[in-house]
């Protein structure tokens, strides 16, 4: 089951354990902000930034 694979009725517990999150990016996203909707537009200041070096 990849990330961006959605769930149902169906989905066992071993399908959520296969769950790939390396296409999952922390700045851009998915994310959730409480109080939003779909098709709002955010913001953001970004205060600090660390690279993570490979």
């Amino acid at each position: 089951m990849r990330s961006t694979a959605r769930s149902d009725v169906e989905t066992t517990v071993e399908d959520v354990l296969d769950v790939s999150f390396d296409p999952v990016h922390p700045i851009t996203g998915p994310v959730a902000i409480e109080g939003t909707e779909p098709g709002d537009v955010l913001e953001v200041e970004l205060l600090d930034f660390q690279h993570k070096a490979v």
